[in-house]
């Protein structure tokens, strides 16, 4: 009976302490790369409300014209190169900021929609940290 106690007191605990390493990895700042794939993600699954948590405000209001979009893949994300240029009016002061080369392709109905035709696009993204313990934002994003 004893050994039958300690048996389930010791499965409760491995139990609660999975959750608690599983809870702390929901509030784990993503890396900017990571944050990309993310709202490359939402992207792809056309819900702007969760590509909005990786914006910041000024990017909520974007048009994708996500009703008209077939198809949407990230290619690559890799570390910025000499053609990422920072400019001080995106975002004043931020604690951090970086840049990511990043391809992808896309089509909508009709071959275009919301500013693209339907092809590839390598871009930089833009991304920023407010502060020390906040998340990675995208602030801006186009060709250079």
């Amino acid at each position: 009976m004893l050994e039958r106690l300690i048996t389930i007191t010791l499965v409760i605990s491995l139990i609660m302490t999975g959750c608690n390493v599983s809870e702390l990895e929901v509030d784990k700042i993503l890396s900017p790369e990571e944050t990309v794939e993310e709202y490359f993600k939402y992207w792809v699954a056309k819900d702007k409300n969760m590509m909005n948590t990786f914006v910041t405000e000024g990017n909520k209001n974007v048009v994708y014209e996500l009703d008209r979009m077939t198809h949407l893949e990230l290619i690559s994300v890799e570390a910025g190169d000499e053609r990422c240029r920072w400019n001080d009016a995106w975002y004043e002061e931020p604690y951090e900021y970086t840049c990511l080369n990043v391809t992808f392709a896309i089509e909508y109905i009709d071959g275009h929609g919301a500013g693209f035709s339907n092809g590839t696009y390598e871009w930089q993204y833009y991304l920023i940290r407010p502060s020390e313990d906040s998340n990675w934002l995208i602030v801006m994003w186009g060709v250079a």
